[in-house]
C-alpha cells in the first residue's frame, strides 16, 4: 500500500513521479515536450501550490473549480 498524502513535500513528490514517467512515455511524453513545451522548473511550485490548496485548505477547490487562485466563480 501506497502512504497517504500528508503534507506539500508529499505532493511534490507525487507530481516529480508523474513527469518524470509522463514525459519518458513513448505515447504521451511529447504532449508535454513539443506541444505544452512543459518547463518543469516553474510548473513544479505552481501545480504543488494547487495540489496544496485542494488537499489542505477546506472547501476551496470544489468540483467545477476554473483557476488556481481560488474557488469557480460558476453558480451551482
Amino acid at each position: 500500500m501506497k502512504p497517504d498524502i500528508e503534507n506539500r513535500a508529499d505532493i511534490d513528490l507525487l507530481m516529480q513521479n508523474f513527469y518524470q514517467r509522463a514525459l519518458a512515455d513513448d505515447v504521451i511524453g511529447y504532449i508535454f515536450t513539443d506541444v505544452a513545451h512543459l518547463d518543469l522548473e516553474s510548473h513544479l511550485p505552481i501545480i504543488g501550490d494547487f495540489g496544496r490548496q485542494c488537499y489542505f485548505v477546506p472547501g476551496l477547490c470544489q468540483p467545477g473549480t476554473k483557476s488556481v487562485g481560488g474557488p469557480s466563480s460558476a453558480s451551482s
